[in-house]
C-alpha cells in the first residue's frame, strides 16, 4: 500500500471515529435526558450556588494552591501515592459499610453468598437439609422447594470463596471494602500502562468519590470482585499484547477466571469484547499462541470449577443453582416470564436507557453526566482504537442485559458494574485532554476549566452525594434494622421468634419482601443458637412448636410503612390454636397494637 493510500485510510478511519464519538456523545445524551446530572434537576439551587462556589475559588489565591497539592499528590512515588490512595478508599468503604449498611448484608444475593460461604468454611459445598425446612424460605438459598435434599447457596462459588477469610476471622463485610480499595489501585495500575501516570493515577482520585465505587464495595455483592478481576484482565491482556510472555497470558486467564466464577455471564460478554480489541488478529495469534494457550488453560480450569460446584449443589453438572432458584424468574431474552408478563423489546430498550442514566450519574456523580465525559475522547483524543476498547464492554453488556427482565432497583446498573473502572479510565483521559487544550488557548480559559473542576467537586459533595445517599434508609434493600434492637430491649433469650411483616406491596421495588433475612442471617448453621428465628407459616407454626417445647415463643411483625414493629408472644392453646399477647413494652421501639 502506498504512502498516500496509507494516509488517505488513516483520516478516513479518524473521521468515522470521530462520527461515532459524536453518534454515541448525542445517543447517551439522550438517554440522560439533559446535559446536567439527574440531581441537579432535583436540587437547583444548591447545584448553581456549588458552581458558583466553584468560580469563587478558581478567581481566589486557594485555586493556585489547590492546583499544586493535587500536582503534589499526583507527583508522589508509586509506593506513597499507592498506599494513600489504598488507605483512603478502604476508609471510606467501611464507612459505608459500617455507618450505612449496619456491616451487614443489605441485598438477599448478598444474604445467600454469606451463607454459601460460611458453609465453604467449613470445607462443605452443601448441608443436609433441616427439619421443617420451609420455615426457612430464603431467596437466594436454595432449600426444600428445590427438592435437592440439602441446603446451599444458589450462585457461582467465586464470591463465597472470596468471602470464607472474612467468615474465620469474624468479618465477612470487611472483604468487599478490601477489594473496592484494591479495585482502585487496579483502576491506576490500567490507566497508566494505557495512557500514562497522570490519567491513570487521576482515575484512581475520581474512583474515591465515585458512587458505584464506594456504595458497592460497602455491599456483600459480587460486583466489586468481577469488577476487580476484569480490569485485572485488560490489564494483563494488554501487557500480553506488547510482551507475548507466558505468564501474562496465564494471569489474564486467572483473573479472567476469577471474574466468571463470580459472575459468569457478565465474565464472559467482558471477555470477548477484550479479544475482539486485542487477541483477535491472525498475526497477533500465531505471534502470542503460547500466552493465548496459557490463558485458555487458565479460562478452562475456572470453568471445570464452576461446573464441578454445579454438580455439587444442584446435582446436574449443567444446572447452575440459579437456574433452580429464580425459576421461571430466571428466564433470559424477551420472553413470556409467565400468565400476566412477558418481556418486550420496548422493556428491554426502557431499562437500558434507565442504566445509562444511572451510569451517567452515578460513576463520577460530576453534574456532567460521566457517560458525556466517557465518550468524548472519542471526538477530542487521537487513540480512537484504545478509547473503544474502554467503551466497547459497556456497550455489550449494555445490550446483553437488555434481554434479561429484572432491572436492579435497589442499585440501577449494577449488572454493568464490571465497566465502570473503564469509564473511570475514559473520564479521567477526557479531563487531561480538556486541561491541556485550555492551557494552549490561555486567556481566561484556563481559570473558566478550574472553575468546572472546583464547581464540580462542590457538587459531588454538596449535592450528588447526599442525594445519592439519602435513599440508604434503615430499611433499604431486603433487611431492616429494626429486629435486633427490640430484641434486646425486650431482652428476648431461648426462644423462637415467628418473622413477617405488614405493608407488602407497598414498595413497588420489592412488594413482596417480608424482611426475614434479618433473621435468617443471626442463625447458625447447625441452627442451635439461642434464639432461632423462622418465617411465619400461619397454622403451620405448631410443628416446629413440639421440637422446641422448652423454648419461648414470639411473633415479630415488622410494618414496612413506619418502620416500626409489633411483638406478641405466643401461646398454644389446648385447642391448638394459638394465643397472641403483647408483649410486654421495655422500649419505645416496640410499638404496640391498638386492636
Amino acid at each position: 500500500m502506498s504512502s498516500e493510500r496509507a494516509l488517505a485510510l488513516g483520516r478516513t478511519q479518524r473521521r468515522l471515529t470521530r462520527l461515532v464519538g459524536f453518534v454515541a456523545l448525542a445517543f447517551v445524551l439522550f438517554c440522560q435526558g439533559s446535559p446536567f446530572h439527574s440531581a441537579a434537576l432535583r436540587n437547583p439551587l444548591v447545584s448553581v450556588l456549588a458552581l458558583v462556589a466553584g468560580l469563587l475559588m478558581a478567581l481566589s489565591p486557594l485555586a493556585d494552591q489547590a492546583t499544586r497539592a493535587l500536582r503534589f499528590t499526583l507527583s508522589r512515588s508509586d509506593r506513597a501515592f499507592g498506599l494513600t490512595l489504598f488507605s483512603v478508599a478502604l476508609f471510606i468503604h467501611l464507612w459505608v459499610l459500617l455507618d450505612i449498611f449496619g456491616g451487614i448484608p443489605r441485598i438477599d444475593d448478598g444474604i445467600g453468598s454469606l451463607f454459601q460461604a460460611r458453609i465453604l468454611a467449613r470445607f462443605r459445598a452443601v448441608l443436609p437439609l433441616p427439619p421443617h425446612a420451609g420455615f426457612y424460605r430464603m431467596f437466594a438459598v436454595l432449600g426444600h422447594e428445590a427438592d435437592l435434599g440439602h441446603w446451599c447457596g444458589m450462585y457461582p462459588p467465586g464470591w463465597p470463596v472470596l468471602l470464607m477469610p472474612g467468615v474465620w476471622i469474624g468479618a465477612p463485610g470487611a472483604v468487599a471494602p478490601v477489594l473496592g480499595a484494591l479495585l482502585t489501585l487496579s483502576i491506576v495500575a490500567l490507566g497508566t500502562e494505557l495512557f500514562g501516570k497522570r490519567t491513570g493515577r487521576l482515575a484512581g482520585v475520581l474512583a474515591l468519590g465515585s458512587p458505584f465505587v464506594i456504595v458497592l464495595s460497602g455491599l456483600h455483592l459480587s460486583h466489586i470482585p468481577t469488577a476487580l478481576f476484569s480490569v485485572l484482565c485488560l490489564l494483563y491482556l494488554w501487557r500480553m499484547r506488547l510482551d507475548p510472555h507466558w505468564g501474562n497470558g496465564l494471569l489474564a486467564g486467572l483473573t479472567w477466571g476469577m471474574a466468571f466464577l463470580c459472575r459468569p455471564l457478565t465474565a464472559v460478554v467482558v471477555g470477548a469484547a477484550y479479544a475482539l480489541c486485542i487477541i483477535l488478529s491472525p498475526g497477533r495469534f500465531w505471534r502470542h499462541g503460547l500466552a493465548i494457550a496459557a490463558a485458555a488453560a487458565a479460562m478452562g480450569a475456572a470453568a471445570i470449577v464452576y461446573i464441578l460446584f454445579q454438580w455439587a449443589i444442584t446435582g446436574d453438572p449443567f444446572m447452575a443453582g440459579h437456574v433452580i432458584g429464580l425459576g421461571r424468574r430466571g428466564k433470559f431474552g424477551f420472553v413470556k416470564l409467565d400468565r400476566l408478563r412477558t418481556h418486550t423489546v420496548a422493556q428491554g430498550a426502557a431499562n437500558t436507557v434507565l442504566r445509562i442514566r444511572a451510569l451517567g450519574d452515578n460513576v463520577l456523580g460530576w453534574p456532567v453526566p460521566a457517560t458525556v465525559l466517557a465518550v468524548l475522547p472519542l471526538v477530542l483524543g487521537r487513540r480512537r482504537k484504545v478509547y473503544g476498547m474502554l467503551l466497547l464492554p459497556a456497550g455489550a453488556l449494555l445490550l446483553v442485559y437488555a434481554a434479561y427482565w429484572y432491572f436492579e432497583g435497589y442499585f440501577p446498573a449494577r449488572y454493568i458494574t464490571a465497566v465502570v473502572p473503564l469509564l473511570l479510565i475514559a473520564c479521567a483521559r477526557t479531563l487531561v485532554l480538556l486541561a491541556r487544550l485550555a492551557r494552549r488557548y490561555g486567556g481566561a480559559i484556563p481559570r473558566a476549566w478550574q472553575a468546572f473542576c472546583f464547581g464540580s467537586l462542590f457538587f459531588l459533595f454538596a449535592v450528588s452525594s447526599p442525594d445519592h445517599f439519602r435513599g440508604y434508609h434503615s430499611a433499604f434493600g431486603d433487611v431492616e434494622e429494626v429486629l435486633p434492637r427490640v430484641v434486646e430491649a425486650q431482652g428476648i433469650t431461648h426462644a423462637i421468634v415467628f418473622m413477617d411483616s405488614v405493608g407488602l406491596g407497598l414498595d413497588p421495588r420489592d412488594p413482596g419482601n417480608s424482611y426475614y433475612g434479618t433473621g435468617f442471617m443471626l442463625n447458625d448453621l447447625d441452627l442451635k443458637n439461642d434464639i432461632l428465628y423462622v418465617q411465619n407459616s400461619r397454622t403451620e407454626n405448631v410443628r416446629i412448636l413440639e421440637d422446641y417445647p422448652d423454648r419461648n415463643f414470639y411473633l415479630y411483625r415488622y410494618m414496612r410503612h413506619a418502620d416500626t414493629a409489633h411483638l406478641y408472644e405466643m401461646d398454644l392453646a389446648d385447642d391448638g390454636t394459638f394465643i397472641y399477647r403483647p408483649a410486654a413494652p421495655r422500649s419505645p421501639l416496640v410499638v404496640m397494637p391498638t386492636e
